[in-house]
């Protein structure tokens, strides 16, 4: 395999992960603002969710390849990236509200109650406009 498409594959899962942690930050940091068990603020997660794990397991597989059929040199400067970068890339909270907003409705028509909770606390929060949380 292509040592360009290896490269492209494993920056592309950690984009995909570097994002759903953002939106599970996100969710995070609002349970706390409004003090509440994140297993609450969890449920703005799309349904899709869990299936980041795939992403996971694909970024780290790839990184095997990398080391098994490259260089482990590669693969361990590309594991240093990956933590120096999960570290230092701000996150943009702002970018999951219309996700947030499109999983209230959701709830909502499950439970009434609970969406409408859930978007007061979206609304509330300090990631609802497109200042930066700290």
């Amino acid at each position: 395999m292509s040592h360009q498409i290896l490269i492209v594959m494993f920056a592309g899962f950690f984009l995909l992960e570097f994002a759903a942690f953002g939106m599970q930050r996100a969710t995070l940091l609002m349970s706390r603002e409004a003090s509440i068990p994140y297993q609450a603020a969890s449920l703005l997660l799309p349904t899709w969710f869990p299936a980041v794990w795939l992403a996971r397991l694909a970024k780290w597989g790839t990184l095997i390849l990398i080391a098994l059929s490259w260089s482990w040199g590669v693969a361990a400067g590309l594991l240093v990236a990956d933590f120096v970068l999960a570290a230092a890339l701000p996150i943009p909270y702002h970018v999951y509200v219309p996700a947030f907003r499109k999983r209230i409705v959701q709830i909502k028509a499950q439970d009434a109650e609970v969406g409408t909770a859930l978007e007061t606390m979206l609304n509330d929060s300090k990631i609802h406009g497109k200042g930066a949380v700290p």
